[in-house]
């Protein structure tokens, strides 16, 4: 059975280390957001809650417009240049995740958000444990990428090393 990558011409190794680099610089800023600042932040104790929840609602908003820019320069380095049909795929994954979260889960944790911060309780919702769980499927498939394409670069599929 042919491989669906083989009718792709191929990539260049300054496309794949291009990809890979700015694979792993994305998810080392996802890494950062998400699983350094965010919960440090909640364990500030001159914090209150909703003060917390209204930092991380600017935060996580201005992370989904970069991760839309990431995104795209992302599709295009390996739909130009990379080209493998697993390249493509998995930019192509991350981007859908990424609008995912801009279209429905942040409006949705925004709202909620708002109603904590107008003294209210919302009702239970899963919303943000998907939000956790996309994040941690962008942060594993970021790094796949990284990791692959610069074992590509480097001749590690063929079982060569060159520098």
């Amino acid at each position: 059975m042919p491989q669906l990558h083989d009718a792709s011409p191929p990539a260049d190794a300054g496309a794949s280390r291009l990809a890979g680099g700015f694979a792993l610089l994305w998810a080392g800023c996802l890494a950062g957001v998400s699983l350094l600042a965010t919960p440090v932040k909640f364990s500030a104790p001159s914090l209150d809650l909703a003060v917390a929840l209204d930092v991380g609602r600017v935060t996580f908003a201005a992370l989904n417009r970069l991760e839309i820019v990431l995104a795209a320069v992302l599709i295009l380095v390996v739909v130009l240049r990379a080209r493998a049909a697993w390249n493509v795929a998995g930019a192509l994954i991350v981007a859908a995740l990424v609008g995912a979260q801009a279209l429905w889960l942040l409006p949705g944790l925004d709202a909620r958000v708002q109603i904590i911060m107008d003294g209210g309780t919302p009702p239970d919702s899963p919303l943000h444990w998907l939000y956790i769980a996309v994040d941690g499927v962008k942060l594993v498939l970021l790094a796949a990428l990284g990791v692959a394409n610069l074992m590509r670069q480097r001749g590690f599929s063929s079982g060569s090393s060159s520098s």
